[in-house]
């Protein structure tokens, strides 16, 4: 073969490669689309919990749970209604705006949350009653002492 020959094939296989590039380009799938080809399960990415920051055992408490995506597919599918388990026990939650808040009574250290491929393992650390009542026993020894004193004089 010709030098000049050879290029032929080389420049039709060049072009036929730029031309299906420009054919595809317009294919590209909208990112609002996206959700309607996941499988609508919860993944492990998905959620965010939030523990209070001062936990008494045995008293409910406030567990915040959001979606980092508050469009989530499971949200719109379920209606906002999804069921976390938490430590064992399912919960029916109502989201807003990819917001839900479950109260829970504290009775271990471990919290377990799960949800589809979603679990939160946790250890909590219990506030104990004292941390109330040191600082009202030491004002009320402070008011005494300052009694007893103007009594004296």
């Amino acid at each position: 073969m010709k030098p000049s020959l050879c290029k032929v094939p080389f420049i039709l296989v060049l072009i036929f490669f730029v031309l299906s590039g420009g054919l595809f380009a317009g294919n590209d799938v909208n990112k609002e689309d996206i959700g309607k080809f996941s499988s609508g399960r919860i993944g492990k990415e998905d959620l965010l919990i939030e523990l209070p920051s001062t936990i008494l055992k045995g008293k409910s408490e406030e567990i915040k749970i959001s979606f980092k995506n508050p469009h989530h597919v499971r949200l719109k599918d379920g209606k906002g209604t999804i069921t976390i388990i938490v430590n064992g026990v399912p919960s029916p939650l109502q989201f807003e705006n990819g917001k839900a808040a479950l109260n829970h009574v504290f009775n271990e250290a471990d919290i377990s949350i799960y949800a589809d491929d979603f679990e939160f393992h946790d250890q909590v650390h219990f506030t104990t009653y004292w941390i109330f009542l040191v600082p009202a026993i030491a004002l009320a020894l402070i008011f005494l002492g300052i009694r007893y004193r103007k009594s004296k004089v």
